[in-house]
């Protein structure tokens, strides 16, 4: 997408971004209208998927650090 992270920064190649991705584009979304869903695109559509495979990494790993679950969604 014209939007989206564009990978590594060729000022700073030792660093490769972006280490999470998720689904950002035509997404199926509740809406209020005739059928109930719309097609959304964008960041606002893309941070729920990550924030709620984090909520259950976490329901599961309850102990774990900040740093390991990250490492587990990065996988």
């Amino acid at each position: 997408a014209s939007f989206s992270s564009r990978g590594p920064d060729p000022n700073n190649t030792g660093v490769m971004r972006p280490s999470l991705t998720a689904p950002g584009v035509n997404v199926l979304a509740p809406a209020h209208n005739s059928s109930g869903e719309s097609s959304k695109s964008g960041t606002s559509m893309a941070a729920p998927h990550v924030a709620g495979a984090l909520a259950l990494l976490r329901s599961q790993r309850s102990g774990e650090a900040p740093g390991t679950l990250y490492s587990a969604l990065e996988l």
